[in-house]
């Protein structure tokens, strides 16, 4: 472990010194009262900020469902039951789609 000289020890402890004596409660409260200024600007409801947030992940996971099982599995059972350019174009059209709802959700 390195050991600081004296002098460093004492610039350090001055440097706390300074700083410890910077918070008062009157700075706390001030420090208070302007996050709660900032946070009174903010449009739209805080509370409902947490439920925006679940509910985007719902959203998310079931796209991710949708493009990462459901049509992949549908575009196996157009396969396997039917044949020729409409099951290649209904593929085709099914697996576009997969992307496009893996992209969103992303």
């Amino acid at each position: 472990m390195t050991q600081l000289a004296e002098a460093d020890l004492r610039a350090l402890a001055d440097r706390l010194a300074a700083l410890a004596g910077r918070v008062t409660p009157d700075t706390v409260a001030a420090t208070l009262e302007a996050g709660v200024r900032l946070s009174a600007d903010m449009p739209g409801d805080p509370d409902g900020l947490e439920d925006l947030g679940l509910a985007c992940r719902r959203a998310v996971e079931a796209l991710e469902t949708v493009a990462d099982e459901d049509l992949p599995s549908t575009v196996e059972r157009v396969r396997d039951t039917w044949s020729g350019g409409g099951a290649d174009a209904a593929a085709g059209r099914l697996t576009r789609e997969g992307e496009a709802v893996a992209t969103d959700a992303d």
